[in-house]
């Protein structure tokens, strides 16, 4: 075989390997960006989940408002714990629509540069989720089962402190580590695969 055949062969072997590694390259940077892409779908359906819980739980508190707000003989504790109740819901409502909104506008497909300040974002904005629903969830709590026995039982869980006390404590503190969990296997988590993704996506385009 010629020495410019055996070079022609060899050029043509070099062009089809850096062919296969920009295929390969862009395979592997497809199926990253669906991966991200479905993290932020799963986290998505876990916040429609929340609005749906969380629609049914206010809805129930906002029924139960003529037994605490009917006049006269209103309880003002109870009242209290009725108008708190609703307000947290409300809150922690708001929280779940703005999650979901955030997250709906969270496009994989822009270039890195754009799309890790999005994601940065999102940590931000579920650390901020996270101590949020920590202050909420020990309120929600105690005043939803304070309302909800009144409204249920007809029973003023203030009067039986002894027995609800504990319980409460016991709820609050199981309620929080669930939460905590939660918040870093749904999101923390996640969010660090995606960024790991999206810092790999970046690499292959820098190779």
């Amino acid at each position: 075989m010629e020495l410019d055949e055996m070079k022609l062969l060899w050029q043509q072997y070099d062009n089809n390997i850096q062919k296969n590694n920009s295929l390969n390259n862009m395979i592997v940077k497809k199926l990253l960006q669906q991966n991200s892409k479905d993290i932020v779908g799963k986290m998505t359906g876990f916040e429609y989940l929340n609005i749906s819980v969380g629609g049914i739980f206010t809805l129930l508190i906002l029924l139960s408002g003529p037994t605490f707000l009917k006049l006269p003989g209103v309880d003002m504790p109870l009242t209290s714990c009725y108008i708190i109740a609703a307000l947290a819901a409300l809150c922690a409502l708001s929280l779940n629509f703005y999650m979901i909104n955030f997250l709906n506008h969270t496009d994989l497909s822009k270039p890195v540069t754009e799309a890790l300040p999005r994601i940065d974002k999102l940590r931000q904005l579920t650390v901020k989720g996270k101590l949020m629903n920590v202050i909420l969830l020990p309120i929600i709590i105690v005043t939803a089962v304070a309302v909800g026995r009144k409204w249920v039982y007809d029973e003023n869980i203030f009067q039986t402190m002894t027995f609800w006390g504990p319980a409460l404590i016991i709820g609050v503190v199981l309620g929080l580590i669930a939460t905590i969990f939660l918040y870093r296997t749904l999101y923390t988590n996640r969010i660090k695969t995606i960024r790991m993704n999206l810092e790999e996506i970046e690499q292959f385009k820098q190779g």
